[in-house]
């Protein structure tokens, strides 16, 4: 599972900087661009280009134009797993312990200086790729997320990592294009470990030759060649070394009649250029958006009364041609407490009285503006084993309920109660978000500290503990719910994963070991819902909201349709632009 910060959009009151700040430039006509180009905005600063060492939807965005795992999700079949460097999908056998997998032959990476043997061209992409990644996020000194659970799933890879071994027994290069993977136990989902950019192969002699600074160059196989590299913009050109990978010549019922089949077994990608900016405060870029400056754009809180009317997008909007787009996202998000804090993290009592506290109703309403579900899992709606019908007592907003869990802890009307450190993101909705959660447990006696920060230090603050809650989302790589309730096995706590609660119970961990190794059954399911409950009951975590997204692109976008924020990048290959120039 990849997580990131709050998001939602500024506040109103941010229209007056964004016309100061446009003031200065000259204002071009509303149209498409002259060049093919596809422009986007990142909401939070790019930490890495490293896809091996991060676990942000916002550096994970930038990897995906250059990075490429072994296989991807369809474009247009939600949840269908396809081919990307691999020739075909795995071949399964002993009992589901040993994975075959073949690669295609003939894709190169990259050209790049790293490639001294070559005088810079890219080589081809092998099977002792596959192996090195394997040695690679098993390696300590590089801290993966990505090697979280691996430690008991692939034959010898833990004594690897621990210096009792040059190699992985359990990872063997059975030829030039084929690499066999041997597990200590039946993972039937281990496919989709390969089906994000987490799973990227990286040249080994590149990481050698770059050395720690591999975090500012990105060296793939991907249909984007990244050229220009900053924490707050990414640029990247079209891959003249891409392979042949062609637009999908099927979809789902209706993406005929959509137009989304026009471009059936043509040559990806369709665009030159890619330009990916960041812009935290959304107003800004909403405004941009508006004037042509970006391909898409979420629609801001603020601007979702005036942008929509019975649901449909108003006037202006529609005179543009705007298209809209509108669906749920599968994500959750959460408040979760540092379990290792000495009052917070060692007191039930004290966490249930800020479930209690918290309005999370009108934070939905006040925040979302409607435009979110109530979530009562860790879980999203899209994941198998999620019960829609069930509902967590933890959603019930009652002040005197809190009052009386803080007097039973031993903090009557909050007396001698330490302030909770709550680490936020920076922005406008940010600090609206903390004073309304400010709010809502002062009434009951709970003060709050919220800490604004840029991402990646929030990032850096969540890895070594400093903190006693948090809000983020989390959003999903996988329909399953072993994207979710994996992260909270005690193996997975920093830095050896992303288990950021710091949540350590061995009934816990034995009920996931059991969900990962098992078929959809269901005995399965039961074991799902028991693990949730589990996080329920000892107050892990507080889930808030599944949110809906509204997406716009402009008419001269081709191929439009709703995705995931994962999947804004990787699917940009499928996008076309009709320039002015086109016209």
């Amino acid at each position: 599972m990849v997580r990131y910060g709050w998001r939602t959009a500024a506040l109103g009151s941010l229209l007056a900087l964004a016309f100061s700040a446009g003031a200065c430039k000259k204002q071009r006509s509303y149209g498409p661009p002259a060049e093919n180009v596809y422009r986007m905005v990142l909401q939070a600063k790019v930490t890495s280009l490293d896809p091996h060492i991060t676990s942000d939807v916002y550096s994970s965005q930038s990897q995906a134009l250059a990075y490429e795992s072994l296989y991807q999700f369809h474009f247009l079949k939600k949840g269908e797993l396809i081919p990307a460097l691999a020739e075909s999908l795995p071949k399964v056998s002993n009992g589901g312990k040993t994975w075959e997998i073949k690669l295609k032959p003939g894709v190169y990476y990259q050209d790049d200086p790293c490639f001294k043997s070559n005088g810079g061209k890219g080589r081809e992409v092998m099977a002792a790729d596959v192996e090195y990644y394997f040695r690679r996020i098993a390696d300590k000194k590089y801290g993966s997320p990505a090697y979280s659970g691996l430690d008991t799933l692939i034959k010898g890879i833990e004594d690897f990592r621990q210096g009792k071994a040059s190699s992985i027994s359990g990872v063997t290069v059975m030829d030039k294009y084929t690499a066999r993977i041997d597990l200590l136990k039946r993972s039937p989902r281990f496919i989709y470990g390969f089906a994000s950019v987490h799973g990227a192969m990286i040249p080994e002699e590149c990481v050698k030759y770059y050395g720690d600074d591999i975090s500012n160059h990105a060296i793939g196989t991907g249909p984007f060649k990244i050229v220009k590299y900053s924490p707050v913009k990414v640029e990247a050109v079209r891959n003249p070394s891409y392979r042949q990978e062609f637009y999908p010549s099927g979809g789902m019922p209706g993406d005929k009649e959509k137009g989304l089949l026009v471009d059936a077994g043509k040559q990806i990608p369709f665009v030159d250029k890619v330009i990916l900016e960041v812009i935290e405060e959304d107003q800004p870029a909403w405004l941009r958006f508006l004037s042509g400056d970006f391909e898409q754009s979420r629609v801001p809180k603020d601007s979702l009364g005036a942008t929509f009317v019975n649901g449909k997008p108003n006037e202006e909007i529609a005179k543009k041609g705007i298209q809209h787009f509108r669906a749920p996202m599968s994500d959750v998000v959460v408040h979760f407490f540092n379990l290792e804090d000495p009052v917070w993290g060692k007191n039930k009592d004290l966490r249930r009285a800020f479930a209690y506290a918290r309005d999370n109703a009108a934070f939905i309403e006040k925040i979302y503006v409607g435009q979110a579900i109530t979530a009562h899992t860790i879980m999203s709606p899209f994941e198998w084993g999620y019960d829609q019908h069930y509902r967590s007592p933890l959603q019930e907003h009652n002040i005197g309920k809190a009052k009386e869990l803080l007097a039973k802890a031993g903090y009557p009307g909050g007396q001698g109660l330490p302030e909770i450190v709550y680490p936020s993101n920076v922005g406008a909705t940010y600090r609206q978000i903390n004073e309304l959660l400010e709010r809502s447990l002062s009434e009951a006696g709970i003060k709050l500290k919220a800490e604004p920060m840029a991402w990646p230090d929030f990032s850096k603050r969540l890895k070594e503990g400093k903190y006693t809650a948090i809000g983020m989302g989390w959003v999903g790589d996988m329909p399953d719910a072993e994207t979710s309730l994996p992260m909270f096995h005690s193996r997975a706590v920093p830095p050896e994963g992303q288990n950021y609660p710091r949540y350590r119970n061995k009934a816990y961990d034995r009920l996931i070991e059991d969900i990962e190794t098992e078929d959809n059954t269901p005995g399965r399911y039961a074991k799902i819902r028991k693990a949730a409950k589990m996080l329920e009951d000892d107050l892990v975590i507080l889930p808030v909201a599944h949110r809906v997204g509204n997406q716009l692109y402009h008419s001269w976008v081709g191929n439009a349709t709703f995705v995931d924020e994962l999947f804004k990048v990787p699917f940009m290959k499928y996008r076309r632009v009709n320039t002015s120039a086109a016209r």
